[in-house]
């Protein structure tokens, strides 16, 4: 029986996150904006303050955010595109 290591590093989140991948990153969305974490070490990659997205496109890998008003998008630019 083989066992797998889980990667565990502390990662502060606000209230009501929602929680992305592209592959690389864990992308985490809370209501300072989305911050991009490396899977592997931890450490933060990027962020983009005041964007909020609650739905990931999962073939395109399009984060999007819905406002009364507009939409805003982002993708991240090395997108693997999923099947299904």
């Amino acid at each position: 029986m083989s066992t797998t290591a889980a990667a565990t590093f502390t990662w502060p989140v606000g209230e009501f996150g929602f929680f992305f991948t592209d592959g690389e990153h864990l992308l985490i969305a809370d209501e300072t904006g989305l911050q991009a974490v490396d899977i592997t070490s931890g450490q933060q990659v990027f962020a983009i303050d005041g964007f909020r997205p609650a739905r990931q496109d999962r073939h395109t890998g399009t984060l999007i955010q819905v406002g009364s008003t507009k939409a805003r998008l982002w993708t991240p630019p090395e997108w693997t595109p999923r099947a299904g």
